[in-house]
């Protein structure tokens, strides 16, 4: 009986003066007696070592996937750093100034999850989870305090009649409470996501 297993060769040499050749893998049979023979030394048997193989090769491709998930989660949150730095400068408020230095850090965790997802560092799964569920956390802080606190402005019941004052109200309270609770779900859903690349394959 014949394995197929992925080994990894030089392609064709280049010329002196350009960079050096890039490896290529390609699929070489190998009888399966012989493959034993190789693993006699490590104590591994030919299922062992295949199984050893596919579930590297699913790890990886996990890491990979997940590496794209955390690019764009770190645009998102250098994108929320962003907006409550503005806000801060304009306003000069300490919620606004708690957020820029919690969406701040975690957004360089974010960007190292990302750079140890793609070098397959199962780091990234480990930071990834706990920066994505205190995002999560904090969706729903923001969410709650809005919602207990809402308030109409005084410029809003100035301009309209007072018995729109409860249903601004309302509205107020469901949108808050909207954002926490979709926020803190979806960042959730994404650690999650993150810490099941650890899963054994």
């Amino acid at each position: 009986m014949f394995r197929s297993v992925a080994t990894v060769t030089p392609k064709s040499p280049l010329p002196k003066t350009g960079p050096p050749p890039l490896p290529s893998t390609r699929l070489v049979e190998i009888p399966e007696d012989a493959l034993q023979d190789l693993l006699n030394g490590s104590g591994q048997t030919v299922q062992g070592f295949l199984r050893a193989q596919r579930a590297k090769i699913r790890t990886g491709r996990g890491f990979e996937k997940r590496a794209n998930a955390a690019k764009w989660s770190r645009l998102w949150l250098a994108a929320s750093t962003l907006f409550c730095l503005i806000s801060l400068i304009s306003g000069r408020d300490i919620e606004d100034a708690i957020s820029v230095l919690l969406l701040g850090s975690m957004t360089c965790v974010e960007f190292k999850v990302h750079g140890w997802f793609s070098k397959g560092d199962s780091r990234g799964a480990v930071y990834g989870y706990w920066n994505q569920t205190l995002f999560a956390g904090l969706f729903l802080v923001y969410g709650a305090y809005h919602f207990f606190t809402a308030s109409a402005p005084q410029t809003m019941t100035d301009m309209l009649d007072a018995s729109y004052t409860p249903i601004f109200l309302k509205l107020s309270k469901l949108f808050y409470g909207t954002v926490g609770i979709v926020g803190a779900t979806a960042q959730y859903f994404l650690a999650l996501y993150y810490k099941r690349s650890l899963r054994k394959n």
